[in-house]
């Protein structure tokens, strides 16, 4: 994406303080590789002689073993993008969450290993009034993860920024957890903009009361 070049900057100034992971991406922009079979499947789309990735809007059951093999050689270029870059990446986790789908988690534990990182965001596990089915996918998730990771660790609860601060508000959050908090760094949204005030706004107090560590300490 167009902010890659920025981020590399931002790792070469923060790295000592920051833990930065890889975003893989597999729904927004254009591909590392282009791939005629993930093209010919709608997996990738063409607009205005451009190939774009599309896996937001395909349906990962109907991902071949043939297309997986694609699939993995483009998460393999970026994962090598990042290392070749000069970032070595605390942990791993993706760009609409895709590694949440069950189909995409033990292809991300396989490029774990293989550049040997050892940390990944888990599925979005805490808050909130999940239906049915989200309560069956968190289990199938951890369970799936436990059968798929081979070392792989994650924090123990991962929530968006307002929920978290909801439950402190109230003293609901539970004790002895690691939480990572989504929040999106930035002012293209009216959302981003009201997260990075609440930061602002509510820190000092997390500060009191939760030790603050990075990937690199998980």
């Amino acid at each position: 994406m167009p902010a890659f070049e920025g981020a590399v900057e931002l790792y070469q100034e923060f790295h000592e303080r920051i833990s930065f992971g890889i975003h893989f991406n597999l729904t927004e922009g254009h591909p590392i590789l282009p791939s005629q079979r993930l093209l010919d499947a709608g997996y990738y789309v063409e607009r205005e002689g451009e190939i774009y990735l599309n896996a937001k809007e395909y349906d990962a059951s109907l991902i071949t073993s043939e297309m997986k093999l694609d699939i993995m050689a483009e998460l393999r270029a970026q994962a090598q993008r990042v290392f070749d870059s000069g970032i070595t990446p605390s942990h791993i986790d993706s760009h609409h969450h895709v590694h949440w789908r069950l189909e995409y988690l033990p292809l991300l534990c396989q490029i774990a290993r293989e550049f040997h990182i050892e940390k990944m965001r888990r599925e979005y596990n805490y808050g909130g009034k999940p239906s049915w089915k989200n309560r069956l996918r968190r289990k199938l998730w951890k369970h799936y993860m436990k059968y798929n990771n081979h070392g792989l660790s994650c924090p123990d609860l991962f929530t968006d920024i307002f929920l978290f601060f909801k439950d402190l508000e109230i003293n609901q959050l539970p004790n002895n957890k690691t939480f990572e908090l989504m929040c999106h760094p930035g002012h293209r949204f009216q959302q981003f903009k009201d997260e990075i005030e609440l930061i602002r706004s509510s820190l000092h107090r997390v500060k009191k009361e939760y030790t603050l560590i990075t990937y690199n300490e998980l």
